[in-house]
């Protein structure tokens, strides 16, 4: 794994950044056309909602791109892509999909279209030697609308989530953002990691049935369970409505209806970060083309 340090001086060096960007944007971009072609409902979420809304394009030092699709529209995406029908009108790019349905090595509960034409170093998985940039897609869940079985339901996922990333302890990116109280998290995960043995694939089937009980379109509160955020990515249902339109790097895109809503459910409002914030937040680091 690479150390530290020498990690903190390669997310220094953006010399490559507007070529892993353009590769995104060329993803996103055909992505999002197979998406309209086969009326599948998405949403960018996340750094890429605040980057359309005030940079019309990526938020600077940014290096990848957030998308979200309702459960049934991404059951219906994973179909696609099992039955070979998921199909990128761009030969230019040479991709790849996965899901821990397809493959139980993948540790992640949402979907990644990865473009095979670059090789990276995956900050958030530095275990990884086989890494591509990619635009994640993850399901957004329901949760029940009783308030207090909605909080049991969210700690059910705690639990599932935090014995989930005992399995994966050691991926940890060890330079990322994160609170005291994450930071606590995480080295008590990597000390149990030790001791405990447990099965990844069943934990995340455990965390898709859970997910799975509850359509958003039921719902009062619904969200990316597994994002960064957690409980607080499940913003009230009516944020997400029928969409609104962006501009992202000249690539329309269809953002969370009410968008200004969005922003302060997930972060409180808008702020501009210092430069090396915004370095600790990249996912990339090119190592060679193909």
């Amino acid at each position: 794994m690479m150390d530290s340090k020498i990690l903190k001086d390669a997310l220094k060096d953006t010399s490559q950044l507007p070529l892993l960007q353009k590769s995104q944007v060329t993803l996103m971009a055909s992505m999002i056309e197979f998406f309209q072609k086969n009326k599948l409902t998405y949403f960018v979420t996340g750094g890429t909602v605040l980057g359309t809304k005030y940079y019309q394009g990526f938020i600077p030092y940014d290096d990848d791109v957030d998308i979200a699709m309702p459960r049934k529209d991404f059951k219906i995406f994973l179909d696609m892509v099992k039955k070979q029908k998921f199909q990128l009108e761009n030969d230019d790019i040479c991709y790849n999909v996965k899901h821990f349905s397809m493959d139980d090595k993948f540790k992640y509960t949402i979907a990644r279209v990865e473009n095979l034409n670059y090789d990276v170093i995956d900050i958030m998985d530095l275990k990884n030697q086989s890494a591509h940039p990619s635009i994640d897609i993850a399901p957004i869940d329901g949760s029940p609308n009783n308030r207090w079985v909605r909080k049991l339901f969210f700690n059910k996922l705690y639990v599932l989530r935090g014995l989930l990333t005992i399995t994966y302890a050691d991926t940890i990116n060890p330079i990322r953002r994160q609170t005291m109280i994450h930071k606590f998290q995480t080295e008590i995960a990597q000390l149990v990691s030790h001791f405990l043995r447990l099965n990844p694939t069943k934990i995340k089937q455990k965390i898709e049935k859970t997910l799975s009980r509850y359509d958003m379109d039921k719902s009062n509160y619904s969200g990316t369970y597994m994002g960064t955020y957690r409980e607080k990515e499940m913003i009230p249902s009516y944020v997400w409505g029928n969409g609104s339109k962006g501009i992202f790097n000249d690539i329309t895109v269809n953002l969370p209806q009410y968008s200004d809503e969005y922003v302060m459910k997930l972060y409180g409002g808008f702020r501009y970060y210092a430069d090396e914030e915004l370095l600790k937040d990249r996912h990339y680091i090119i190592k060679e083309k193909i």
